[in-house]
């Protein structure tokens, strides 16, 4: 074969190369995705047992080379019962029944490299968790909880907590599929106090567009 057609030849598959790698990371690196999940979340008290709740919820995700951020909202329906302090008892305790949890939070998130079209990643961050109603049960002699009761349940509903996320992608062109966990530590100031909320969720997430301005 002549010089001329290797170099050519050498030369069109250099260019293949460099169009087949760009078109691969061209849906993750640098994109807006919005996405949707549903999943279940572990919650506990020191009243009720460990339970997986199930959860719904959207997120966005935004990256550059080999990360970005991540930003979610998610509700989770369950009705368990917990307690706090109360003096006026004979336990010393008011048990207070709670239902559903809204999550609002945020993580920056790593993902130095992918594996043909799975992509896995990892973040830290920052979570609010919300009780979505908290309402004190009356004692054994049917009294109401007293003011300062109820002023303790309403601060201990929300706690804003660390949070953590491990999970990975399988990329589809410009949709993806992802599963991922994530975990909050236990607070004694929080309603669901007994160990920490664990989250599995899967979900679809699309690629939009460009986050580089042009």
């Amino acid at each position: 074969m002549p010089l001329g057609s290797i170099i050519r030849a050498l030369g069109i598959t250099a260019l293949l190369a460099t169009t087949v790698q760009a078109q691969e990371s061209r849906p993750f690196r640098n994109s807006w995705f919005w996405g949707a999940k549903v999943g279940t979340l572990s919650v506990a008290t020191a009243e009720t047992e460990r339970t997986w709740a199930p959860s719904i919820g959207a997120e966005w995700l935004v990256t550059r080379s080999a990360g970005g951020l991540w930003v979610f909202a998610d509700h989770t329906s369950f009705d368990i019962r917990t307690s706090v302090d109360d003096p006026s008892t004979s336990t010393g305790r008011r048990e207070v029944d709670v239902r559903n949890l809204r999550r609002f939070g945020f993580a920056a998130v790593v993902s130095p490299r992918a594996f043909g079209l799975v992509r896995p990643y990892a973040g830290l961050g920052m979570s609010l968790n919300v009780v979505g109603r908290a309402s004190a049960v009356p004692d054994s002699a049917g009294n109401p909880a007293s003011t300062s009761v109820r002023n303790a349940i309403e601060d201990q509903r929300s706690r804003a907590s660390v949070l953590g996320l491990v999970g990975t992608q399988l990329q589809l062109s410009r949709a993806a599929l992802f599963t991922q966990l994530t975990a909050t530590p236990a607070s004694k100031r929080f309603l669901l106090n007994d160990g920490p909320l664990v989250g599995w969720e899967v979900g679809v997430r699309y690629n939009f567009g460009s986050s580089v301005a042009r």
